[in-house]
């Protein structure tokens, strides 16, 4: 391991996410757990909601879908709910443009 779990590195992210000028490196932290920890709903989900609040829609769409395929397996109810929920503000998201 990295010495950091994945709910540190979360933590970490999401407070470089709320810094403007961190926010590249933010991307790279929730991408990093994401890579670290491949089975987990949470990582994918929340690498989700950062694209998604930077605008990066695509992307976005993609680990959210990754989200809820790791959260049906292993019965995540509450990130299925989260990413199921982001993905409809996507789809909102886009009709609008």
């Amino acid at each position: 391991g990295s010495g950091f779990d994945e709910r540190t590195i979360n933590t970490i992210a999401y407070q470089q996410l709320g810094k403007l000028e961190n926010q590249p490196l933010a991307l790279l932290t929730f991408r990093y757990n994401t890579i670290q920890y491949p089975q987990s709903a949470n990582a994918f989900d929340s690498y989700g909601e950062a694209l998604l609040k930077l605008g990066i829609l695509k992307m976005a769409e993609q680990q959210f879908l990754k989200a809820i395929e790791l959260a049906s397996a292993t019965n995540d109810t509450s990130t299925l709910k989260n990413s199921e929920k982001n993905l409809e503000k996507i789809s909102q998201l886009k009709k609008t443009k």
